[in-house]
């Protein structure tokens, strides 16, 4: 059997859709015969648009015979909604914040979820069955499938802003399977204060990440690396953060993030402030991998997701 991957949303509505829109086809042996993201055809960076090129270029190799999609609906994703909102609440979060988060934040993006289900496909694909994926078990399929041991035990984990209510998962992979050992809900997100942080320095978030990694190489990491660490509660991986940087997560362009930012960063240059955040990535991200590593037994790992693009990480998890 012959799947198209689909990483777009409805192809009645082509301008709306998730960054890096794209499709792959891949066989029953688990070869990809095509892949390609939108940008490559439209040179848009990170086209969020509908993948109707992608989707046309991977059907010249062969004719599919089931489709793969992104995103769980809401009713799949309401567990970890439940479980993100009691984290709140344990906080001690005050109600406006409950209310300011769902309906500011998330409730549009449900609604819209619950308007575009099911999901439209382009006239050619639109007979064919269809599977709808977890984000994160599609990033955790990327680096097992895809890892140079497919005899061997492998340890997985992905990190990312967040993707259905989740910013990460870790999974044991074995004999071509994966079991889900345990998720991070949103307010948990290495990738989010990341993001925050580099919007915080005049750059866009989800974009140009890679740009703190640069400048992080000419300051120096102190004194805000232990600031930000003394807010993270290392091996607390389902309650890894204080309030202020779960507020910085959930509203980076709110006055209270801002003024929290500007407080833990006074006096600090923008490449102190980008070596800081990089630092405490490295340390954060590293420490999560060493637990998880030991706790399992397992020594070969597989990554994925947005966080594990920053290559200054991944060498420090090699090193290991």
């Amino acid at each position: 059997m012959k799947v198209l991957g689909i990483q777009g949303d409805r192809a009645d509505r082509p301008e709306r859709g998730s960054h890096d829109s794209g499709a792959a086809l891949v066989d029953a042996t688990g070869r990809v015969l095509a892949a390609a993201n939108e940008e490559r055809f439209s040179r848009i960076k990170q086209d969020a648009r509908y993948p109707f090129q992608s989707i046309d270029y991977a059907l010249r190799f062969s004719a599919p015979e089931m489709v793969a999609l992104t995103w769980l609906s809401p009713q799949a994703q309401r567990p970890r909604l439940d479980r993100l909102f009691a984290h709140l609440r344990e906080l001690g979060a005050e109600a406006h914040l409950l209310r300011r988060f769902w309906l500011r934040q998330q409730w549009p993006r449900w609604a819209r979820l619950l308007r575009r289900n099911p999901r439209t496909l382009p006239a050619p694909l639109e007979g064919l069955p269809r599977v709808i994926l977890e984000h994160h078990y599609a990033h955790a399929a990327s680096a097992y499938f895809c890892c140079p041991w497919p005899n061997e035990s492998v340890l997985v984990i992905t990190l990312d802003g967040q993707g259905d209510f989740a910013a990460g998962t870790v999974w044991r992979g074995e004999h071509g399977r994966l079991e889900l050992l345990e998720e991070f809900d949103a307010l948990n997100s290495i990738g989010h204060i990341y993001a925050a942080f580099t919007g915080f320095l005049g750059f866009t978030p989800n974009r140009h990440e890679g740009k703190i990694v640069g400048l992080a190489a000419h300051g120096n990491p102190e004194p805000l690396a232990t600031r930000l660490l003394a807010h993270t509660h290392l091996g607390k991986w389902q309650r890894l953060f204080s309030p202020e940087l779960v507020w910085l997560g959930l509203r980076p362009q709110s006055t209270e993030a801002q003024d929290w930012m500007h407080k833990i960063t006074a006096g600090l240059s923008r490449e102190d402030i980008a070596a800081g955040l990089q630092a405490w990535c490295e340390q954060t991200a590293t420490a999560l991998v060493q637990d998880f590593a030991r706790r399992t037994g397992l020594r070969l790992v597989a990554l994925a997701g947005g966080v594990f693009a920053n290559v200054k990480l991944n060498q420090r998890i090699l090193e290991l």
